[in-house]
C-alpha cells in the first residue's frame, strides 16, 4: 500500500529552475510480507525542471508486487525583478507655477529571473499637477506578481522672469541745498511672479543716494529663481524753496520844500540768495527815482528760475518839520433866543495853513450854526499837517438867559375835613406846570407843606430858574367833611321764614347808630333794601352806606340768619303741574323751586316712554323742546332721583299752548 503527499509548492531559483529533492521520503508505503520494499520516484531526484511538474512514487515488493502514487509539484516564483531607475531629470514650471507629470516608464531598466514580461505602475501617476520638486517612484511586476521598485528626483525650475509695472511719475522738492536724498520708491510697482509670491523689488539709483536734478528710477523685480525684469520712472524735483533776503527797517526821511521825496535804489543795500540759483530777478516797487510825498510802502521782491517769488515791504515815513498856522474870530457875548436855552450863533470858522496837506479840526465847542447854550462856552480849534505838527486858537461865547419862567397853578380844588375838623395842607408840586427855557432852580409853595387849616384857603407858588428870573402863581383850596364818626351796626340776629318760606327785609336802620358832622346831612342806605324778598335758609349780610352832602361814604354790616319755617318744611321740591312755552313771557319755562335742589337730577319722558329732557335739577329751564323741536301740548312723566339712583319725586307735566 502507498500513500503520496496531495500537493508539494517548491521555488524557483534565480535561473528559473528546481533541482527535485527525494519525495519519496513523503510517501507513507508498506507490505504484508516485506518488509523491505524498493521505492522509487520519476522524474529522479536531483532531476532539474523549470515549470509545475507530476511526481511518481512507486513502491514493489520482493515478489514484484507494486503500487504507483502521484501528485502535484508547484513551482513558485519568489524572487523579484532586478529594476534600475534612471538618474534624477529637470522639468520646467509653466506661467501657473505648476507642472503637469509626464510618462516616465520608460526611464529604467528591467531584468527578471523568469520572464521578461513585466507590468509597470509609475507613482505619482502621469497627468498629475505638481508644485515642487516631486520623488517619481516606478514600480515593476513580474508575471509571478513579484514586484521591485525604484526612484528618482524630478527637479522643477522656474525660468520665467517675473513681471514689473512702475506706476506714475513721481515728484518732490529740493531742500535748502538744492539737494535730494532718494528714499525708498520700490512700492511705486507692482511686481508679480509665477511662483515666488514675494519678489524682491530693487532700486537704482539706491535709497539714500543724493541727486540735484530729474533722475530716472529704475525698480528690478528678482523672484527665488533669479528670474527678474525691470521697469523705469521719472522723479521729477520742484524748487519751491524761495530766495532769501533781510528786508530793511523802517527808514525816516524828511520832505523838501516841495513837500516831496525822491526814492533811492535800496536793492544795493540788501544781500539775495537761493537754494538752487545765483541768477535771481530781483525789483524795488516803488522804483528808485519815484517822487512820494506821504509815508510810503517799499516792497522788495525777489524770484528764481523755478518762480519761487518772496518779497518784503518797509515803510519810508516821511517828515515835515514846517508847523501850521492858524487864526480865531474875537470873543462874543449874546442873549438867548427866545423859549431856547441858548443862542444860535454863526461865525466864520478857521481855516489852518500849511506847506502841506493839513486838516483843521473843532475839538472843544460847537461848530458854526450850532445852539450855544447859556452861560460860557468856548471854541478850541487845532490844525494838524500830514507829519503831526499842529497849532491851535481859541474863542469864547457867553450866553446870557434872560427869559423868566413859565407856570400853570392847579385848579381850585377842596379837600376832606379830618376828625378834628382840621386839613394839613398838602405838597401840590406834583400838580404844578411849570416850564423854563434853561430849566427850574426851586419851587416855593405857601402855606407850607403840613401847615394846619380851619378853613378855606389859597395856595400862591413862586418859581425860580438858575438864572434868577422867577414868576408866580396861585388857586383856591374849600374843605368839606368826608369823616362819619361812630357809625354803629346793630348786633347780628335771628329770623324764621314764613309759611310760604320767604321772609320780607325788615328796615333796621333806626338800630342803626350814626355820629355827628363837621357841616351838611347824612343819606342812609340799607343792602338788602327794606322789603327784598328772601327765600333761603342760611346767612344774609345786611350793609348800611351812609353818604354825606358831599358824597363821602362810611359802610357797616351785620348777619342776618334765616332759620326754616317752624310748622312748614321749606325744604321741599315743588315743581310746577303746568307751564305755557308759547313765547309770550309768562309761564315760558318750567323751573324747580325749593331750598335743597343741589345733587339732584330730573329726566322727564312722552308718553311712548321717550327721554325728552335730562338736566341737573337746580339748572333746569325746559323751553318746552326735545332736539330744538317744540313738542305739542301733552302730558309728560317726570322723575327725580339724587346721586345715588335713590327717586325722590315723580310726577306729571302738561304743556298748554
Amino acid at each position: 500500500s502507498l500513500s503520496c503527499p496531495t500537493v508539494i509548492n517548491e521555488y524557483y531559483d534565480s535561473n528559473c529552475s528546481f533541482t527535485l529533492n527525494d519525495y519519496t521520503l513523503n510517501s507513507i508505503y508498506s507490505d504484508n510480507c516485506d518488509t523491505s520494499v524498493v521505492i522509487s520516484q520519476f522524474p529522479l531526484p536531483g532531476s532539474s525542471i523549470s515549470s509545475d511538474t507530476i511526481i511518481s512514487i512507486t513502491v514493489s515488493d520482493i515478489s514484484g508486487n507494486f503500487t504507483s502514487c502521484s501528485f502535484n509539484l508547484n513551482l513558485i516564483d519568489t524572487i523579484s525583478p532586478f529594476l534600475t531607475c534612471f538618474t534624477d531629470t529637470i522639468e520646467y514650471f509653466t506661467s501657473s507655477c505648476l507642472f503637469t507629470l509626464g510618462d516616465y516608464t520608460n526611464r529604467f531598466l528591467f531584468s527578471d529571473n523568469c520572464s521578461s514580461a513585466h507590468n509597470i505602475i509609475q507613482s505619482p501617476l502621469p497627468g498629475l499637477f505638481i508644485i515642487d520638486t516631486t520623488l517619481i517612484t516606478i514600480s515593476a511586476s513580474d508575471i509571478s506578481g513579484n514586484t521591485s521598485t525604484c526612484s528618482f528626483n524630478l527637479n522643477l525650475a522656474d525660468s520665467i522672469n517675473p513681471t514689473i509695472s512702475c506706476l506714475n511719475d513721481l515728484s518732490d522738492y529740493y531742500n535748502s541745498s538744492c539737494e535730494f536724498i532718494l528714499g525708498d520708491y520700490t512700492h511705486n510697482a507692482n511686481g508679480l511672479d509665477n511662483c515666488d509670491p514675494n519678489p524682491i523689488i530693487s532700486q537704482f539709483p539706491p535709497i539714500g543716494n543724493i541727486i540735484n536734478s530729474d533722475t530716472t528710477i529704475t525698480l528690478t523685480v528678482t523672484d527665488d529663481a533669479g528670474n527678474f525684469s525691470i521697469c523705469n520712472f521719472n522723479f521729477i524735483l520742484f524748487d519751491t524753496i524761495k530766495p532769501q533776503f533781510n528786508c530793511l527797517n523802517d527808514q525816516v526821511a524828511l520832505i523838501d520844500n516841495n513837500c516831496s521825496f525822491t526814492l533811492p535804489n535800496y536793492l544795493d543795500s540788501i544781500i539775495f540768495s537761493d537754494n538752487c540759483d545765483s541768477l535771481l530777478n530781483i525789483s524795488q516797487i516803488p522804483v528808485s527815482g519815484s517822487v512820494i510825498n506821504s509815508d510810503t510802502l517799499i516792497t522788495i521782491t525777489a524770484s528764481d528760475l523755478s518762480g519761487n517769488i518772496y518779497s518784503c515791504s518797509f515803510n519810508i515815513l516821511l517828515f515835515d518839520m514846517i508847523p501850521p498856522t492858524i487864526t480865531c474870530p474875537s470873543n462874543v457875548v449874546i442873549d438867548n433866543d427866545p423859549t431856547i436855552c441858548g443862542a444860535n450863533y454863526n461865525y466864520l470858522t478857521p481855516v489852518g495853513l500849511d506847506n502841506c496837506t493839513s486838516a483843521t479840526s473843532l475839538i472843544s465847542g460847537l461848530p458854526s450854526g450850532s445852539l450855544f447854550p447859556n452861560g460860557l462856552t468856548t471854541n478850541i480849534y487845532q490844525v494838524i499837517d500830514t507829519a503831526g505838527n499842529m497849532a491851535t486858537c481859541n474863542f469864547y461865547v457867553l450866553v446870557n438867559d434872560v427869559e423868566s419862567p413859565i407856570i400853570t397853578c392847579p385848579q381850585d380844588t377842596s379837600l376832606p375835613y379830618n376828625e378834628i375838623c382840621a386839613v394839613e395842607v398838602p405838597d401840590y408840586s406834583s400838580f404844578l406846570v411849570s416850564s423854563d427855557n434853561c430849566g427850574i432852580e426851586s419851587i416855593v409853595q405857601s402855606p407850607s407843606y403840613l401847615d394846619t387849616s380851619y378853613s378855606d384857603f389859597t395856595t400862591t407858588f413862586l418859581v425860580t430858574d438858575s438864572a434868577g428870573n422867577s414868576e408866580t402863581c396861585s388857586f383856591n383850596i374849600s374843605l368839606f367833611d368826608n369823616y362819619v364818626a361812630g357809625l354803629i351796626c346793630p348786633d347780628d340776629q335771628s329770623m324764621g321764614l314764613n309759611d310760604n318760606c320767604i321772609l320780607s327785609t325788615p328796615d333796621f336802620s333806626n338800630e342803626l347808630q350814626v355820629g355827628a358832622l363837621c357841616i351838611g346831612s347824612k343819606v342812609i342806605q340799607q343792602i338788602p333794601s327794606v322789603d327784598s324778598i328772601l327765600n333761603f335758609i342760611g346767612n344774609q349780610e345786611i350793609s348800611f352806606i351812609v353818604t354825606d352832602t358831599f358824597g363821602n361814604i362810611e359802610t357797616c354790616s351785620f348777619n342776618l340768619t334765616l332759620e326754616n319755617n317752624s310748622t312748614t318744611n321749606c325744604y321741599k321740591i315743588f315743581l310746577p303741574t303746568v307751564f305755557s312755552p308759547d313765547g309770550d313771557g309768562i309761564n315760558d319755562q318750567l323751573k324747580a323751586f325749593g331750598l335743597d335742589l343741589k345733587d339732584l337730577e330730573i329726566e322727564i319722558y312722552n308718553r311712548w316712554g321717550e327721554m325728552v329732557y335730562k338736566n341737573l335739577l337746580i339748572d333746569m329751564s325746559w323751553d318746552g323742546k326735545f332736539l330744538d323741536v317744540p313738542l305739542p301740548n301733552g302730558t309728560f312723566v317726570y322723575r327725580v332721583f339724587d346721586k345715588g339712583g335713590m327717586i325722590r319725586k315723580n310726577g306729571s307735566i302738561s304743556i298748554v299752548r
